[in-house]
């Protein structure tokens, strides 16, 4: 089941990951936003938040 995305312009939402190295495997997870700047290297895994430097 998709998880809801808390958009104030519903059809300017778009949906944004990030390919990081987890365990050996490269996995697209979706970015963390930050309330008031740029996006940082924040990523959920599995439900957690991590930082991952690397990936694209």
């Amino acid at each position: 089941m998709p998880h809801r995305v808390d958009c104030t312009f519903p059809k300017a939402c778009v949906n944004v990951l990030k390919k990081v190295n987890v365990k050996g495997t490269w996995k697209l997870c979706p970015i963390v936003r930050e309330s008031n700047g740029p996006l940082k290297d924040k990523v959920r895994v599995h439900g957690r938040i991590e930082v991952h430097g690397q990936g694209v």
